[in-house]
């Protein structure tokens, strides 16, 4: 009778996921498009490379296209796939009783800002899905499942690490849970301050072997090479100028016409967007050389020495708008529709009375807290200390793991993000919603270090 509940269990929770994935795929269909979305279609047909994008993206956009060269559908459904995917695994893992399955497919699929951000055709999206299935495959080995889940895991490490520039914060405790996993027999009988030393250092390596492995990406694939740190500098160099009411850009990086003024017109405090219009002669970027790069950096510190308060208040100023609620003028949750750009197919959202509902029901619960990055940075600091407690059990390990994972993904947000988006949190909420869960799977079972024997912990 067991096994036929067990498999009765399973059945059900794996139905849900699938019609859940289904669904989302079906309302969404075929995926919304931004500029770079769109860009990154371009891309992907013409065989270029942009600086500014990653290429593992662009590169698997290129494998997919025979499935349909005039959207983003495959790479849409590819994220969505991934991510319930995970969640179905960390469902089954996680909870015996079919209804709390459910509640957790509800809670941190359905019920999640990760939902608004899987609907674009997004790099993003594409490191949900990836990191999301690599940590519930690490899950299952992290219970007892053995290590082979743990090494299905590390392709998706790796492409999680090449498809975003950003991720490698988050990346660096995932990776250090990885390598105590391989490694834990060995571990086991070291002293403390070994077992850390020889897990940073090889998390080190690794993390340096997938930078080089992006590096020569760009070498082999960049036909249009350009920096996006650049950009994001160029803005704060704008900001700081209109406060400070003279010019700090330098006068290779914008038309010999720009004056505050013009500058003035263009800018927006909450996004870096606009500010192309005065950087660029018509819109068309250029490449900047090698020492032009390291000229805006000398700039840049230059000004923050010479105005920290300007440079810092609009840095406060993105935080604010960054880790506040949405829905309003000075964020951006989400883009409902498909922009044109270049000779791209010609290509319209299909009429959908679903996704119209859905899109207002959204567009309703980002003018709440529901979708405030400050609301999971809260929980996932609650979070840490209970499962900090919980560390001589393998699910406190982990737990600590991907929360901590969550927050530092969001920490150099505030120094380096280019505008107020909510998709930038995107592992944030999943790690936040999944964190959760596995606080109240422990309080159930009972979790805590004094049922735990010596099993060769850490700490």
């Amino acid at each position: 009778m067991k096994g036929i509940r067990w498999l009765t269990g399973t059945f059900a929770t794996l139905l849900v996921a699938f019609v859940a994935c289904a669904g989302a795929v079906w309302v969404f269909y075929p995926g919304f498009m931004s500029f770079d979305s769109s860009l990154g279609l371009w891309l992907a047909r013409h065989g270029e490379g942009f600086g500014m994008t990653p290429q593992i993206v662009t590169l698997v956009w290129r494998l997919l296209l025979p499935l349909d060269s005039s959207s983003g559908a495959p790479l849409f459904i590819l994220g969505n796939v991934l991510f319930w995917l995970s969640l179905c695994i960390f469902a089954l893992t996680l909870f015996r009783a079919w209804y709390a399955r459910l509640l957790f497919l509800a809670f941190c699929g359905l019920l999640s800002p990760c939902v608004l951000i899987l609907a674009h055709v997004w790099s993003d999206a594409t490191l949900i899905g990836a990191l999301s299935l690599a940590c519930a495959l690490m899950f299952l080995s992290a219970v007892g499942h053995g290590k082979i889940w743990a090494v299905l895991a590390l392709p998706f490490l790796v492409f999680a690490g090449l498809a975003r520039f950003n991720a490698f914060p988050a990346l660096f405790p995932i990776i250090c849970y990885w390598w105590y996993v391989m490694l834990a027999g060995t571990l086991k009988s070291w002293r403390l301050s070994a077992r850390y030393a020889v897990l940073l250092t090889v998390t080190a390596v690794f993390l340096a072997g997938i930078f080089t492995a992006n590096k020569t990406l760009e070498k082999h694939f960049v036909t249009i090479p350009m920096s996006a740190w650049a950009v994001v500098a160029l803005w704060d160099l704008a900001a700081v100028s209109l406060a400070a009411g003279e010019m700090r850009i330098p006068s290779f990086a914008m038309p010999s016409t720009t004056t505050l003024k013009e500058l003035r017109e263009h800018f927006r405090k909450d996004a870096n967007t606009t500010i192309y219009a005065v950087v660029y002669d018509n819109g068309n970027p250029s490449p900047y050389t090698a020492e032009q790069l390291k000229e805006i950096n000398r700039a840049l510190l230059t000004t923050i020495g010479k105005h920290p308060k300007a440079y810092f208040e609009h840095r406060w100023r993105l935080t604010r708008y960054l880790f506040g609620r949405y829905g309003h003028e000075k964020s951006l949750a989400f883009y409902a529709g498909i922009t044109p750009y270049g000779d791209n197919p010609s290509m319209t959202l299909p009429e959908n009375a679903w996704r119209d509902g859905v899109v207002n029901f959204y567009q309703e619960a980002i003018k709440t807290w529901w979708s405030a990055p400050i609301v999971y940075v809260m929980v996932s600091l609650i979070l840490l200390p209970l499962f900090w407690r919980q560390r001589r059990s393998e699910r406190g390990k982990y737990a600590f793991t991907l929360v901590f994972s969550g927050l530092l993904y969001v920490v150099p947000l505030c120094l380096v993000a280019p505008s107020a988006e909510l998709r930038y949190f995107s592992w944030l909420f999943f790690t936040t919603s999944v964190g959760v869960a596995l606080f109240f799977s422990m309080m159930k079972r009972r979790d805590c270090p004094a049922a735990q024997g010596n099993d060769g912990s850490l700490v």
